[in-house]
């Protein structure tokens, strides 16, 4: 992840969005870095069978932008331009694990890393400028992108030659409104790569806080938990459907 702002301690970042890669809740004694993680969340959505960890990463993006951002006007030119410059800074090799083939997933490398989170501390409408008058955008109708829109190729090499692509990932704003904020618009862009698609893959509804992929209008920042239609569509619990007036013991 790349959190984009002012200094921050990273060891705080890295605490309320990840755990270590080893963690195992089994160990006597375990403790989560944080209850508020993103490991955690999906930990117990999905009762241990999706293990979501990563590192944390600051970068401080200059102002005024710098030529070398093609267009300032979008995001994924600031978003490459922020990659190109961290990567001497970190070895994306290490972040490509998992070879994606709709849902046969192999644990080998493919040349493209699996995830990257890229989180600005403003919202999305004070990163991209608007012309013609150069000032900050206009204000935006969401706080995340499910998508980097771009694609940068990295000096990083697999053992094949083959250069690592970043082009998986998510683009986000209003980290200044706290880390509960910044984490929930991270799961809720998260949330529409495992759901994907038109009819199943879109908002789940105004249902408050009480889903990852609720409409934007109702707490899709603040999510509690998933509700049981998104978890059994992908797999982490079984429910029985009541299709009758019969008495059924649940």
């Amino acid at each position: 992840m790349l959190n984009i702002g002012p200094r921050q301690e990273i060891q705080v970042i890295k605490r309320l969005f990840f755990e270590n890669s080893n963690f195992d809740p089994s160990t006597p004694g375990f403790q989560w870095l944080s209850d508020i993680n993103i490991t955690k969340y999906f930990w117990d959505m999905s009762r241990g069978a999706y293990r979501v960890v990563g590192d944390t990463y600051r970068f401080t993006l200059p102002r005024p932008y710098p030529s070398a951002i093609s267009d300032t006007t979008s995001y994924g030119s600031i978003n490459n331009y922020i990659l190109s410059s961290m990567d001497s800074a970190i070895d994306f090799s290490i972040y490509d694990n998992w070879t994606f083939s709709n849902y046969n997933h192999v644990n080998q490398p493919d040349g493209l890393i699996d995830m990257v989170f890229i989180a600005y501390r403003s919202p999305l409408n004070g990163v991209r400028l608007d012309p013609p008058v150069n000032v900050y955008g206009p204000s935006e109708g969401f706080s995340g992108i499910s998508g980097l829109l771009t694609s940068y190729t990295s000096d990083d090499v697999l053992p094949s030659g083959q250069h690592i692509v970043v082009s998986n990932g998510t683009t986000q704003g209003s980290c200044l409104s706290g880390h509960l904020v910044a984490r929930d618009i991270i799961l809720h862009a998260l949330g529409h790569k495992l759901i994907r698609g038109g009819s199943v893959g879109d908002h789940t509804g105004r249902i408050a806080n009480l889903g990852l992929l609720n409409a934007n209008q109702v707490g899709f920042d603040a999510s509690k938990g998933m509700c049981a239609w998104e978890r059994e569509l992908l797999g982490w619990i079984d429910y029985t459907t009541i299709s009758s007036d019969a008495i059924v013991t649940l």
